[in-house]
Order: structure tokens, then C-alpha cells, then sequence
């Protein structure tokens, strides 16, 4: 049921009845578990610098600098507080190259695509 009604104001007695129960024009995006996984193993599939990065700083939301002392004592490469924004942006492209590739893709994952994709076969000793 859509409910029309009018602003309260001056203004509403000289416009059009406004909908109010409208859908919003972009909805979000509800996350899936599936991708979620997808994602985690992505990251556990980066080096050892970026999914510390990503890991410490979305998982753990630890700050910037106690980020950079760990990252600096783990990779045994100077990292500055300052130069987060940096690492930060290399880790997430890293990350989107992993999930390009689909090398994240575990055997499970991609034999369930594959089957829904293909016809299943008809010989049970195939599967």
C-alpha cells in the first residue's frame, strides 16, 4: 500500500502529495557468506605485509602507527606511520588482483560453478 500525504509546511499546500513509502533508488548490497569467503582467502593468499595490513587494520581496526610498528617488525622493512594511506592502497589493489585472478577460488567453490554451469553426467563413478 503506497500512502500519499502532504508536507506540513506552507509549502506543502502548493505542491503534489508527496509518496513517502518509495523505495530507495540505490538498495544496498547485503554481503554473502560465499563472497565473504572468497575475500578471507583472497587475503590469506597475499603476501605477508599485505594481509597484515588489511587484516590489522579492518579485522582488529587497529591504528595507523601500532600497524606500522608491527609491520615493522614482521616484514623487517621500515614502515612510517605516514606512509599508511600508501601501504593501505597497495594492500586493497593487491587484494583486487587476487580476486581477479581466482586463485582464491578453493576446489569445493569451483566444482559447485562448474556444476552448474555443465549438464550433470549420468555415470555416478564420474563424480
Amino acid at each position: 500500500m503506497i500512502v500519499y500525504e502532504q508536507c506540513e509546511s506552507k509549502e506543502g499546500q502548493y505542491r503534489s502529495k508527496q509518496q513517502w513509502d518509495a523505495l530507495p533508488l540505490n538498495p544496498p548490497v547485503k554481503p554473502e557468506d560465499k563472497d565473504a569467503y572468497e575475500v578471507a582467502l583472497a587475503c590469506a593468499s597475499l603476501i605477508l605485509r599485505d594481509h597484515l595490513t588489511l587484516k590489522l587494520g579492518y579485522v582488529f581496526e587497529i591504528p595507523d602507527y601500532r600497524i606500522a610498528k608491527v609491520l615493522t617488525k614482521e616484514t623487517r622493512q621500515r614502515v612510517q606511520h605516514v606512509d599508511m594511506m600508501r601501504v593501505f592502497s597497495e594492500a586493497k589493489a593487491s587484494l583486487v588482483q587476487a580476486l581477479k585472478c581466482g586463485a582464491a577460488i578453493r576446489r569445493l567453490r569451483t566444482v559447485e560453478r562448474i556444476r552448474q554451469v555443465l549438464p550433470r553426467t549420468v555415470d555416478k563413478m564420474i563424480d
